[in-house]
């Protein structure tokens, strides 16, 4: 079930459909808060239009709910470097290893 969600994000992003994507993200999130692929995307895609603080509350709201993961870790590591800190992605960064 996990490609076949990414699928849908991944052509909703390529075709700049960043509000259809959003509102996607957010019903799978909804009614599927266990899986980590919905909370993945949902935080990619606030991301990709630039709205980090909301990206920033999804990475926790995923945290809580399925717990980290290595995924997770990676978008995080995204969102830092796309925030400008370098610091933070790089702490974020080793955490992984």
């Amino acid at each position: 079930m996990s490609n076949f969600i990414d699928l849908f994000f991944n052509l909703d992003i390529m075709a700049q459909e960043f509000d259809a994507a959003l509102s996607r993200a957010r019903q799978i999130v909804e009614t599927h808060p266990s899986l980590l692929p919905g909370h993945l995307g949902l935080t990619r895609i606030l991301i990709a239009m630039g709205r980090f603080d909301e990206a920033e509350s999804a990475i926790s709201q995923a945290s809580e709910q399925v717990g980290e993961s290595t995924d997770l870790l990676f978008v995080k590591a995204d969102l830092s470097l796309r925030q400008g800190d370098v610091k933070r992605a790089s702490k974020v960064a080793h955490a992984i290893q």
